[in-house]
């Protein structure tokens, strides 16, 4: 569930590969098809703007983050060769993605303009920069 802008429920349905946004009031906001049969371990995040965002993974090692409540693709990645992601945390600081496959393979994904900024403040220049979230 999310909160903000608008605050949504979204739900996976595994009979059809859909993913379904609707309101807290049971209003239907959007849907995607998935490539995938199955969402596994979705979590809801806010970015640097504090915009929530819906980070899961997939039976194919692929992690998909999504704008909510209009499930926005921002980024997919290919975390691990046809192994599930079975966990995902973000960090406090919302810098960094954790997730773990089946294969026991772990990855961290980190925020290039989370980088950026800390060398832009150290140098004094600023630079523009697509977030990867």
């Amino acid at each position: 569930m999310s909160a903000s802008p608008l605050p949504c429920i979204v739900f996976f349905s595994s009979q059809n590969s859909t993913l379904y946004s609707y309101s807290i009031n049971g209003r239907f906001i959007e849907s995607v098809v998935e490539s995938s049969r199955y969402v596994l371990s979705g979590v809801v995040m806010k970015d640097l703007n504090f915009l929530e965002l819906l980070v899961y993974g997939n039976e194919k090692g692929e992690l998909y983050v999504r704008d909510l409540p209009f499930l926005d693709l921002k980024r997919k990645f290919d975390i691990s060769a046809n192994n599930p992601i079975y966990s995902i945390t973000v960090s406090k600081d919302r810098k960094y993605i954790f997730c773990g496959s089946f294969d026991g393979e772990f990855v961290f994904l980190a925020d290039p303009n989370t980088l950026l900024q800390s060398q832009s403040k150290n140098s004094e220049e600023s630079s523009e920069s697509s977030s990867w979230l």
